[in-house]
């Protein structure tokens, strides 16, 4: 049985990592979403400090409502993503959970070997002692 939860140990670790690999995709394309929405954010700004006459100022609306369009398209994939990461944070937690499960058995498993060793051992040493002392007593 020992064996077995070794191979379940190793795989479970495995797993685990995987997760994490995946979660850390996963916040990285939500970085670059949030990094895409700074930017639109900044060229708007930069769009708006440009337009000083009237002609541009009118032009900025058309520009601010496709600017909001995008805007919400970005949020919407944001608010997505932030669904997924959770849900792999909450894969992950669940992985870990297994793991320590593994391993809190397996720890169980060894301490309980070596109780059993150690009670063995115990009953061979009362027996020899019994044995030396009965070879004393015939002397």
């Amino acid at each position: 049985m020992g064996a077995k939860l070794d191979s379940l140990i190793r795989f479970q670790k495995w797993e685990l990592d995987a997760k994490r690999r995946d979660l850390a995709a996963l916040e990285e394309e939500r970085d670059q979403i949030t990094g895409n929405i700074d930017q639109l954010i900044a060229e708007f700004e930069a769009e708006k400090a440009h337009a000083g006459h009237e002609a541009a100022t009118l032009m900025m609306g058309a520009y601010a409502v496709g600017v909001d369009i995008r805007r919400q398209a970005l949020d919407e994939a944001l608010e997505a993503k932030e669904k997924e990461v959770q849900a792999m944070r909450d894969e992950v937690t669940h992985a870990y959970q297994e793991l320590k499960t593994y391993e809190v058995a397996h720890d169980n498993r060894l301490k309980e070997e070596q109780k059993e060793l150690a009670r063995q051992e115990g009953l061979m040493l009362d027996e020899q002692g019994m044995q030396s002392f009965i070879r004393g007593q015939g002397e």
